[in-house]
């Protein structure tokens, strides 16, 4: 399977928060990937209808990103294996990729990616969807490698270190200051992972530098610094930030 060229530099994630029109709004976000953050969508909305929302939108809305990705649940939860049948059958290749978020072990990108062997064997798509893994805790850290060779759909790695900070106890709030990065170990461990399996590697979004523009320009140059090919953003503002510091 030939993964396709295509730039990473500014990838903007929507939380959703079960609305429809939130979608809508994804569409006309010029970036280079937008992301439909299933996740991020309260226990009490993750039923059919947002995702119904999301394949209407993907299937009838001119999208002004080249890339639409959507994050699904946890793996492990209901909510995982109805992301993928339903995103399949209902929007097909209309999805470029699906982000399998805080993996630990090489077998949630596997789960993921079976699931859409199986499903895209039943029902042909043009394109196969490929497939992102967001890594953020200490034990994806330590398997970054054999995370990053699990399959032949996975397209990039993706640091998070908000999540990473939590999984080692520590408040994402609790920075430093705008020149150490403590995460060092963590970035550059995925980053070799991710380029020796000949991955795109990215970095995630922080909650407490996005739209704090000389924080947001830090972080981005200390990704870039560790060989990270694009950023992940909450705030559309900073896309063309992105753009400039990675190319």
């Amino acid at each position: 399977m030939v993964v396709p060229a295509r730039s990473c530099r500014a990838c903007v994630c929507v939380p959703l928060t079960g609305h429809a029109a939130e979608v809508g709004r994804a569409a006309r976000i010029d970036a280079d990937q937008v992301v439909l953050d299933l996740r991020s969508v309260p226990v009490r909305c993750k039923t059919d209808v947002i995702r119904l929302a999301v394949a209407d939108a993907v299937n009838s809305l001119p999208w002004a990103a080249p890339t639409v990705a959507v994050q699904l649940n946890d793996s492990g939860t209901r909510w995982f294996q109805e992301d993928i049948v339903q995103l399949v059958m209902l929007v097909g290749s209309g999805v470029d990729r699906v982000i399998v978020p805080d993996v630990r072990e090489p077998a949630q990108v596997l789960a993921a990616a079976q699931l859409l062997d199986e499903i895209e064997h039943e029902f042909p798509v043009e394109r196969p969807i490929r497939i992102e893994a967001r890594i953020g805790s200490a034990r994806g850290v330590v398997n970054a490698d054999v995370i990053a060779a699990a399959s032949p759909r996975l397209d990039a790695v993706i640091f998070d270190c908000d999540d990473y900070a939590r999984s080692l106890g520590i408040s994402p709030f609790d920075q430093i200051d705008d020149v150490v990065d403590q995460w060092s170990y963590a970035r550059s461990r995925i980053a070799n992972a991710g380029y020796a399996a000949d991955l795109a590697v990215i970095d995630g979004p922080s909650h407490v530098l996005s739209g704090v523009p000389d924080r947001s320009r830090a972080a981005a140059l200390r990704a870039r610094a560790a060989g990270y090919t694009g950023k992940w953003t909450m705030n559309p503002a900073e896309v063309e930030l992105f753009r400039t510091l990675f190319k």
